[in-house]
C-alpha cells in the first residue's frame, strides 16, 4: 500500500460521522468559558442589533436585514473560534477576536457561497413552476426543501475553505477543498447534518413550547412578535454555530494532513 493510500486510509477513519460529531459537541462542553470570552461580545452586538433593527425595517424585512448586518460580528467569532479549535489561540483582551482583513476574507467566501446558493434555489423554484405552472404553497415549499437539501449536500464538499480561510492556510480555495473531500460526500453530510440539527430542533422546539404557552396565558409578556423570544433565538444560533464551527475546523484538520 502506498503511503497515499495509507494516508486515504486514515481519513477515512477518522472522517467516520460519530467521532466528527462527538469531538465537535466535546469540544465546546469542555470549552465553555473559552466559548463565552469569544463569543460574549459579539453575541451582545447581534442581540443589540436584532432588537433595534424594527426601528429602521419593516417587519417584513426586519429578520433578513438583522441577519445581513450581523454578518462582520459572526464572521469575528467563526473566525476567532477556528483559530481557537485549530491554533489554540486565546484571547488575550476582553474581546475575542476583531475586525480585519483575515475577517474580510472569511465574509466573502461566505456571502459567495450564499449568493450561489440562493440563485440555485431561486433559479429551481423558477424551473419548477414553469415546468408545472403549480403555484401551491405546498409544491413551492417541498422543492425548496428538495433543493435545499442538495444544496447542503454538495456544500459539505467546501467544509475545509472557511477553516483554511481562518488560520490563513495559501492552499485555500473552493476546488481545493473538493478535491480533497473526493469520496466522502456522504459522509460528511450525515456529519454535519448530525452536528447541526439537534440544536435547530431544540431551538424550534422550546420557541415553539414558549408560544404556545403565551398562548393559553401562561405568560404576561406578549411573545407573538418575537422580541422577547430574540435571546433564546441568539443563545442557540451561537451555540449551533460553536460546534458547526469546530466540525468544519476538526474536519480541516483530518483532510489537511499531507500526503
Amino acid at each position: 500500500m502506498t503511503r497515499a493510500q495509507l494516508v486515504e486510509t486514515g481519513r477515512s477513519q477518522e472522517a467516520e460521522v460519530w467521532p466528527l460529531v462527538r469531538r465537535s459537541y466535546s469540544y465546546v462542553l469542555h470549552h465553555l468559558d473559552l466559548f463565552w470570552r469569544i463569543g460574549w461580545f459579539w453575541f451582545a452586538l447581534t442581540l443589540i442589533l436584532g432588537m433595534t433593527a424594527g426601528r429602521f425595517f419593516t417587519a417584513g424585512l426586519q429578520r433578513y436585514a438583522a441577519e445581513l448586518l450581523d454578518l462582520p460580528f459572526v464572521v469575528a467569532f467563526a473566525v476567532a473560534w477556528h483559530r481557537a479549535t485549530l491554533l489554540g489561540e486565546i484571547p488575550a483582551g476582553w474581546i475575542g477576536g476583531h475586525l480585519g482583513r483575515r475577517e474580510l476574507r472569511y465574509a466573502g467566501w461566505v456571502l459567495l457561497l450564499m449568493l450561489a446558493a440562493f440563485i440555485v434555489i431561486v433559479l429551481g423554484v423558477a424551473g419548477s413552476y414553469a415546468a408545472t405552472e403549480d403555484v401551491a404553497s405546498g409544491t413551492q415549499i417541498a422543492v425548496v426543501l428538495a433543493l435545499l437539501l442538495v444544496v447542503i449536500f454538495v456544500a459539505t464538499r467546501f467544509v475545509l475553505l472557511l477553516p483554511a480561510v481562518a488560520v490563513g492556510d495559501r492552499d485555500a480555495g473552493l476546488r481545493w477543498s473538493w478535491r480533497l473531500t473526493k469520496g466522502h460526500s456522504l459522509r460528511l453530510f450525515l456529519a454535519f447534518s448530525s452536528v447541526s440539527l439537534p440544536l435547530l430542533v431544540l431551538k424550534y422546539g422550546l420557541i415553539m413550547a414558549l408560544q404556545f404557552l403565551a398562548a393559553v396565558g401562561r405568560f404576561g409578556v406578549d411573545l407573538s412578535k418575537g422580541l422577547a423570544l430574540l435571546p433564546v433565538y441568539q443563545i442557540l444560533d451561537f451555540a449551533n454555530m460553536a460546534v458547526s464551527i469546530a466540525f468544519m475546523s476538526f474536519a480541516y484538520e483530518v483532510f489537511r494532513k499531507p500526503v
